[in-house]
């Protein structure tokens, strides 16, 4: 949350994809005000992927990173099978906005992707699809200055580096 979060004024739900988990946490001032973690994350699609396929896992891996939800993705068999996995954590996502705002009388503003899953081609539209909210990608390295050169890079690989960044920032934090 320090690493992705800045002027947000109101509750933010947080939508960290690893490869086998998925965390959610609504944020509001900073503060976790909930949190959930789902045994289901990126490596779960590319499991679907290579059962639908019937390719190995390596290619359905490939062809995940690759292709993803982008024009290029050919067989609506893939995409379609990446809708389901990815409409089953979305929709864990929504009940948790859901019992938040019910819960606290809070409207959550946003969602932010982030974790290595987040990279998929595509997936900040898929997941608009599924939020009623603006949804936008992680960008820990907002924060931090950067030389220019380095920021296509930053961007891409910035969701893998949330939590470290994080931490970094926490340990400055404590020497001021």
């Amino acid at each position: 949350a320090r690493s992705l979060l800045t002027r947000e004024r109101g509750p933010v739900l947080l939508l960290d994809i690893g490869a086998s988990t998925t965390k959610f946490s609504i944020i509001e001032n900073g503060i976790p005000w909930s949190t959930h973690i789902l045994s289901r994350g990126a490596q779960d699609v590319t499991i679907a992927l290579s059962k639908s396929l019937g390719v190995e896992f390596r290619e359905a891996e490939e062809l995940k990173r690759m292709v993803g939800f982008s024009k290029e993705a050919a067989h609506k068999e893939m995409t379609d099978t990446m809708r389901i996995v990815l409409g089953n954590i979305f929709s864990s996502a929504n009940r948790m906005i859901l019992d938040f705002e019910r819960t606290y009388h809070k409207t959550v503003e946003k969602v932010v992707l982030s974790g290595g899953g987040s990279l998929l081609k595509g997936i900040q539209e898929i997941a608009a699809e599924n939020f009623s909210i603006e949804v936008v990608n992680a960008d820990p390295f907002a924060r931090v200055e950067t030389p220019a050169f380095l920021a296509p890079v930053l961007k891409e690989a910035g969701p893998h580096f949330a939590v470290a960044l994080g931490v970094a920032l926490r340990a400055l934090q404590d020497l001021e």
